[in-house]
């Protein structure tokens, strides 16, 4: 199956966190906070504050229906559609 898998063409649709990506109007920009160093601590820390509607992303239904599913309840086979 692997062989297979990687015998197809792949596409990365990842993106950089970023201040400037698109957001939501309701929400702020994206907030990001130094927490460590590598000069402090040997260790670089960060803490990102972001609304769920920041770049892209899926919107379950539930965000627009009372009833409706979250991700958590969507099976991943019903997540896939031919490109």
């Amino acid at each position: 199956l692997l062989a297979g898998l990687k015998a197809k063409k792949w596409v990365n649709l990842t993106h950089e966190v970023t201040k400037d990506m698109a957001i939501y109007q309701a929400f702020n920009p994206l907030q990001e906070r130094v927490l460590t160093t590598l000069e402090e601590t040997g260790s670089d820390n960060r803490e990102y504050t972001l609304g769920t509607s920041h770049g892209t992303h899926i919107d379950a239904p539930a965000h627009f229906m009372a009833g409706g599913r979250i991700m958590a309840d969507i099976p991943q086979k019903e997540r896939y559609l031919p490109l």
